[in-house]
């Protein structure tokens, strides 16, 4: 019984069910993929509270600093968080170790801040020293999770479900991005000057490292040392 449980979650075996049911011809995975991707983002805005979402948002927008923490696959969420939040104005770190390392990262971590936590509702060692760290400085906890498991509940300060991919077709970050999109776009409202500033600063930025923006003629070519002291 063991041996067959096993056999059934292999990727390979997981895959093969994968391609069986989405069908062969090119116009139908796509139709297939696309269609569990729509049921997929329904499900997470039904399960969203939105006085859950809204308190989100404040924590994010009134926070000294923002960390954003997920492991492996979750990395992909919190990095984005972490780059577009700082675009909008508002500091922000990615941390994603695991064991001692782990530690590093928190060390910054103080009373006004925020953590926004990427991971399954299952309680992993560095989940538990996150959420454990934020509650004893007082920073406020948001935790985006595929599934509202009992594990981190009455831990964190905010919970936003993030539906997953029962099947697979999508990608497991697929719902944490489109709520992490959503938050952004919350925090960006509230703070619409800031917002818009910090998006002109960087494009300014990006338009001093084009290459349009440094002259392109023929650069001056330096002499020999001996033909500078006249010899």
């Amino acid at each position: 019984m063991g041996l067959q449980i096993i056999d059934g979650t292999r990727p390979s075996v997981r895959l093969s069910r994968r391609i069986d049911g989405a069908g062969r011809e090119t116009a139908t995975l796509l139709d297939h993929v696309c269609s569990k991707a729509s049921e997929r983002l329904t499900e997470t805005f039904r399960l969203v509270p939105p006085g859950e979402f809204e308190q989100a948002v404040e924590v994010l927008a009134r926070a000294r600093e923002v960390l954003a923490f997920g492991v492996g696959l979750s990395e992909i969420p919190a990095r984005f968080l972490a780059m577009k939040m700082n675009r909008l104005g508002h500091p922000t770190r990615f941390v994603g170790a695991t064991g001692f390392l782990l530690a590093d990262g928190l060390l910054g971590l103080r009373e006004n801040d925020a953590v926004v936590i990427y991971a399954p509702a299952r309680l992993t060692r560095e989940l538990g020293v996150v959420i454990d760290h934020a509650q004893s400085v007082g920073a406020k906890t948001v935790h985006v999770t595929d599934s509202l498991g009992p594990a981190p509940a009455g831990r964190v300060d905010v919970t936003l479900p993030a539906v997953h991919s029962a099947t697979g077709y999508t990608a497991e970050a697929f719902s944490s991005l489109l709520i992490t999109d959503c938050l952004l776009l919350g925090v960006a409202a509230r703070y619409r000057d800031r917002s818009t500033s910090h998006s002109e600063l960087l494009h300014t930025l990006r338009a001093a490292l084009t290459p349009e923006s440094h002259p392109t003629g023929r650069q001056p070519t330096r002499r020999r040392a001996s033909q500078e002291d006249g010899s």
